[in-house]
């Protein structure tokens, strides 16, 4: 369990690909036991289909616009739920790349404002559809989607696949060499 509470709420040290990996995983498997178990029960889903009884566009608009800004709200508190454990591990594996981490603390922050801003309904506008207004992403939206995208693809390439420092660093001894 010590090894678990190191993973998950240290930041000191370093971590090989296999533990960012075991890491990375058991995290993702209790973001999805969240997402599908618990937060259904608090009445907070974002699955559902149009009310039958709408029928009007501005009234369908809305109501997709209100999931959209839902899901905004939902998706940030459950990325500053995992922000600790999730930094432990993705900083702790930066530092087995002689890194701080920094690109990590700053798609972390990319995520946080993307996600406030959804929920806010400042990533989207209305699209017409076969004359309908459908919500879709905004400049802005598309920005930050693309900006995450990056950074994120950055970090998947260089946390979880690229081998760490040998031997010693400023962070630590080589996890492999224990």
């Amino acid at each position: 369990m010590d090894n678990l509470g190191h993973l998950f709420f240290s930041f000191d040290g370093r971590i090989g690909r296999r533990r960012f990996w075991i890491g990375i995983l058991g995290l993702a498997i209790a973001v999805i036991v969240i997402s599908l178990v618990i937060l259904p029960v608090l009445g907070l889903s974002m699955m559902g289909g149009i009310p039958a009884d709408m029928n009007n566009n501005q009234e369908i608009y809305a109501f997709f616009d209100g999931q959209m800004r839902r899901g905004g709200w939902i998706s940030l508190i459950v990325l500053i739920v995992f922000a600790w454990p999730s930094l432990a591990v993705m900083i702790k594996r930066a530092h087995d790349r002689g890194s701080a981490g920094m690109l990590v603390y700053a798609g972390f922050a990319l995520t946080g404002l993307s996600d406030l801003f959804q929920g806010l309904g400042l990533t989207h506008g209305a699209s017409m559809v076969e004359g309908m207004p459908v919500p879709g992403p905004n400049l802005l939206g598309i920005v930050l989607s693309v900006a995450m995208t990056i950074i994120g693809l950055i970090l998947l390439v260089t946390l979880g696949f690229l081998k760490g420092t040998k031997g010693s660093n400023p962070y630590g001894v080589d996890p492999l060499a224990a």
